[in-house]
């Protein structure tokens, strides 16, 4: 559950509290308490803001920045598709996070557009010197699968994330931060298209996909993208 928070004496919401039943933590304190340790370690401006935690006898609060734009899954779903020059600003502003990331050896490990929040809506978009800005900033979230590793060359294990997003190296079981950087592949082609690069009736049939990496680019709005932005979800895919 999400509420809404101001500070006394204002009329501002600008917190968002994340409450967790006490009950639930028992069940799922490691995702809980990597969430908090990682949010501990970032200070970023398209990483979502931790700034407190408190309990009450039902609940531990986690207090937040309020992003008002929702996630952009919904933002890509009322538009279809979104044009390249608003993928290449939303791209641009998830690698800086990554990259602020990886130089913390912090792997996301569940990147995905429904992690993505836009920090306000298309009408309440503006810029610090109170000018409109063309696009909504990001706000990368949800670090429950994130990995804090010991050294920039450490390798994980566990098969986890989101099936249409995960990389190979995953789903092989011997991998390192960079699964990040094709989560960013997938992420790309979804907001150029509306659809996956990978796609199928079960998760075994789009596993098997995913290693061989068959994807294309035969998708109608890909005859108004470039060939540089096409060539640069190759790199990552």
């Amino acid at each position: 559950m999400v509420s809404l928070a101001a500070k006394k004496n204002t009329s501002v919401t600008n917190y968002g509290i994340k409450s967790v039943s006490r009950q639930k933590v028992k069940k799922d304190v490691e995702m809980l308490e990597t969430e908090l340790s990682t949010l501990q370690k970032t200070d970023h401006p398209n990483v979502i803001q931790f700034h407190e935690i408190f309990r009450d006898d039902t609940h531990i609060h986690f207090v937040m920045e309020f992003c008002s734009g929702g996630d952009l899954f919904e933002y890509l779903m009322d538009r279809e598709f979104l044009d390249e020059d608003e993928s290449c600003f939303m791209i641009i502003k998830l690698i800086s996070a990554i990259q602020h990331l990886h130089e913390r050896n912090i792997c996301h490990r569940d990147l995905k557009i429904e992690n993505i929040l836009l920090e306000s809506s298309i009408r309440e978009n503006t810029g610090k010197k109170g000018k409109f800005q063309k696009y909504p900033n990001i706000k990368l979230i949800d670090f429950g699968l994130s990995k804090i590793l010991n050294s920039s060359t450490e390798r994980m294990k566990t098969k986890l994330g989101t099936p249409y997003y995960v990389s190979p190296e995953i789903l092989m079981g011997d991998y390192d931060k960079n699964c990040d950087m094709w989560s960013v592949g997938v992420i790309c082609y979804v907001l150029l298209c509306g659809c996956p690069p990978f796609n199928a009736n079960n998760e075994l049939k789009l596993f098997s996909k995913i290693l061989s990496c068959q994807y294309d680019f035969s998708h109608h709005r890909f005859s108004e993208v470039s060939s540089e932005a096409c060539n640069f979800i190759r790199k990552l895919l």
